[in-house]
């Protein structure tokens, strides 16, 4: 599960939802 990952132990998730909206479309997959 990505979110268990270190990285994202500690993002918001909201915010980050929010964001991926206007994230590139790379950015987006890498998060897959």
């Amino acid at each position: 599960a990505i979110k268990k990952h270190k990285f994202f132990a500690g993002i918001n998730w909201n915010d980050l939802l929010n964001k991926r909206i206007k994230a590139p479309v790379t950015f987006t997959e890498q998060l897959k």
